[in-house]
């Protein structure tokens, strides 16, 4: 009763995806993903029309698509690992990147988004709703804190801050 993708390999101008999965006929699915310099547009080509960062993580997505056909809303739960988060010149890699989100049709439930900026520790929580639709339609709050996290980096200065932000 299932279906196992060993090994799927994808390269290209906006980098490298290794896939693995298990399918099951009874509606489960696991998917496990190796991403090297992936450049977030792939993900949401809405966000910008030039490169704005690339991603290099582990990630793994697991739900159950059978829940959808009973009526029940699908739900995807995904954690990235091991991420490495790499931005225009002059603002600092976003290091030992980990995820714990839930997705489904209308939202983006972050439970909790690590790392390291500039070698300080922060953490997010929030929500973002319908993010497949920017503009007024969508909506988030979200709340982000650190203390001295490195914002930017030059020759001739560094920026530097503790932060407690909310987002709504």
């Amino acid at each position: 009763g299932s279906v196992t993708v060993e090994g799927l390999e994808m390269d290209g101008p906006q980098g490298r995806i290794a896939v693995s999965a298990l399918l099951t006929f009874d509606g489960k699915y696991e998917l496990a993903s190796s991403l090297a310099a992936v450049d977030l547009r792939a993900f949401v080509p809405f966000l910008a029309q030039t490169p704005i960062a690339t991603l290099d993580a582990e990630l793994r997505l697991h739900g159950n698509w059978d829940k959808a056909s009973g009526g029940a809303e699908p739900v995807i739960d995904m954690a990235l690992r091991a991420g490495r988060l790499r931005m225009e010149p002059g603002i600092p890699p976003i290091e030992a990147l980990h995820l714990t989100a839930r997705i489904n049709r209308d939202s983006l439930q972050i439970a909790c988004l690590d790392g390291l900026l500039g070698g300080a520790p922060f953490r997010m929580t929030g929500r973002i709703e319908r993010p497949s639709t920017p503009g007024d339609s969508g909506s988030l709050d979200l709340a982000l804190t650190g203390d001295n996290l490195l914002l930017y980096r030059s020759e001739e200065m560094r920026v530097r801050a503790a932060v407690d932000l909310r987002f709504t």
